[in-house]
């Protein structure tokens, strides 16, 4: 898939025969690319098997440190581990995810697989196409998990078993309106790419970290970005989101909330930042604005490297970057993740509207649930038309 089938493989010299036989027909043989020049070494796993193993925990602490750099065959145990639900090695040793980073690229064509952020519309107007998220050690921990929870459920046989992916895309903070768009009427398939953190230069999703990668990724608006930053990262604190959005709309500027690509060009731009900038008028709630529509620095950032979630628990760690293509990256591993069945996506749609309803009745809802509903409506009339055609096709 992407960049990273575009070159010719060769086995690693790595995978003993007994390894290779202990893992049977879980995880294939890795595929490492050999390097042409200017072309990095990525190797790439087969996609997770929907087989049913049992459940297993990664770790994210090691019994003997972790070297500061991990390399490769870290990393290819991680995937490994991965393939199978389970988080220790076939030889029953714990791995260790520390210092290792990763993210799960979408998209529906062999390009938009090149860079680590995804579908090159994504990456147009105001060139957003600039600094990458990435998940933390944690993060993929909770990836196993969520392929050792589809195991586990497909091995009670239950009529909610979900494809791996699903889990995974809800465990690192997708929505289920998000999957249903991704994967029902987009199309996408998925890629987890593993790499690690230091050899890419990702730094915590902090204020500071934040501030050094936009300051990579837009030199020119180093200066203003860096004057404005300590009283950004304060009122960000004691003003929060939302009022810093009713200053940015009282210049005349759109909402932010409802944001797609079509209103981007009625933002804050980039040039027009550094205007600001030059003239001394810069304030707070210009940059929060661009970070929003320019960065996908979301509502919830609180800059202490964890995501938020909108009920206001605490994620995971969250890491960012400069955007590079795939092919460029060295130590780095591709695990195509597959594509869903529209049907199998839809039904776990309707499966959360039907407990959405379910919790209305129960007790009054608030204005988010009633929101969530509505808009999961659209999904269930879509999956009820669709078996209502079937139906008539096989009657």
């Amino acid at each position: 898939m992407g960049a990273a089938n575009s070159v010719r493989r060769r086995a690693p010299a790595s995978h003993n025969v007994s390894e290779q036989k202990a893992a049977g027909n879980e995880a294939k043989q890795c595929a490492e690319t050999e390097k042409p020049a200017g072309r990095a070494t990525i190797s790439t796993y087969n996609a997770i098997p929907n087989a049913r193993k049992s459940p297993g925990h990664a770790r994210t602490e090691c019994e003997q440190p972790p070297p500061t750099k991990p390399g490769a065959t870290e990393i290819q145990q991680y995937a490994r581990c991965l393939m199978r639900g389970k988080g220790a090695a076939t030889d029953g040793s714990p791995i260790c995810v520390v210092g290792l980073c990763g993210r799960i690229c979408r998209g529906s064509r062999p390009t938009d697989f090149e860079t680590l952020l995804g579908p090159a519309e994504d990456q147009s107007g105001q060139e957003a196409a600039r600094l990458t998220w990435l998940v933390g050690p944690d993060g993929l921990d909770t990836l196993i998990s969520a392929v050792a929870g589809s195991n586990t459920t497909a091995e009670a046989e239950t009529t909610a078993a979900l494809p791996p992916v699903i889990n995974m895309l809800m465990s690192v903070g997708y929505t289920v309106l998000d999957t249903y768009r991704g994967i029902v009427k987009d199309g996408n398939s998925y890629l987890l790419v593993v790499m690690p953190a230091a050899d890419m230069n990702a730094r915590p999703a902090t204020w500071a970290g934040l501030l050094e990668v936009l300051c990579e990724c837009y030199s020119d608006l180093a200066p203003h970005l860096s004057s404005v930053w300590p009283d950004l990262e304060r009122d960000s604190t004691t003003l929060g989101f939302d009022r810093l959005e009713h200053r940015y709309r009282s210049e005349g500027f759109p909402p932010l909330s409802g944001l797609h690509q079509a209103s981007v060009s009625e933002h804050i731009s980039r040039a027009r930042l550094g205007e600001l900038g030059a003239e001394g008028k810069l304030r707070t709630h210009h940059v929060r604005a661009w970070l929003f529509v320019a960065a996908n620095v979301r509502k919830n950032f609180r800059g202490d490297g964890y995501t938020w979630l909108a009920s206001g628990e605490r994620g995971n760690q969250e890491w960012i970057m400069r955007n590079r293509r795939i092919d460029e990256m060295d130590s780095v591993t591709t695990v195509p993740l597959g594509q869903p069945t529209s049907d199998q996506v839809t039904k776990y749609v309707c499966e959360q509207f039907k407990a959405e309803q379910r919790l209305a009745e129960q007790r009054r809802p608030d204005e988010a649930k009633i929101s969530a509903a509505i808009k999961l409506q659209a999904a269930f009339r879509d999956y009820t038309l669709r078996q209502q055609q079937k139906h008539s096709e096989t009657a």
